[in-house]
């Protein structure tokens, strides 16, 4: 399973080995000026849209890689059923507008987001 990192310039996506082959990606470094919102979902599937190019995605099992929608582009590290944390990312600072992550505890990171 992904692991997310808050650090005090970045947020690091950590992929399991398993996930770097689905995705055909290494870790995310996304800089936190580039978050302008962190959700939690407990339907991280319900945001998957577009072509998923390049990934591995089972629909309801599992989304891995980077799907493209309307000149856009989001990243998904999502298996099994769990909650998952939402990024919304400013396309300027961010080569994704959205990464979704499951974790055990999503509403961790978002508090960790959360202004001071």
């Amino acid at each position: 399973m992904a692991t997310v990192r808050v650090e005090p310039g970045e947020v690091v996506v950590h992929l399991s080995p398993g996930e770097r082959l689905g995705a055909l990606h290494g870790d995310l470094h996304i800089p936190r000026a580039a978050i302008r919102a962190a959700t939690v979902t407990s339907e991280p599937y319900s945001l998957v849209r577009g072509l998923k190019v390049p990934g591995t995605g089972w629909p309801g099992s599992i989304a891995l890689g980077t799907w493209r929608h309307q000149g856009s582009r989001d990243f998904f590290a999502v298996r099994g059923k769990g909650p998952a944390v939402v990024l919304d990312l400013d396309p300027a600072s961010s080569r994704y507008r959205r990464v979704v992550v499951t974790l055990d505890d999503p509403g961790a990171v978002v508090r960790q987001l959360a202004p001071a």
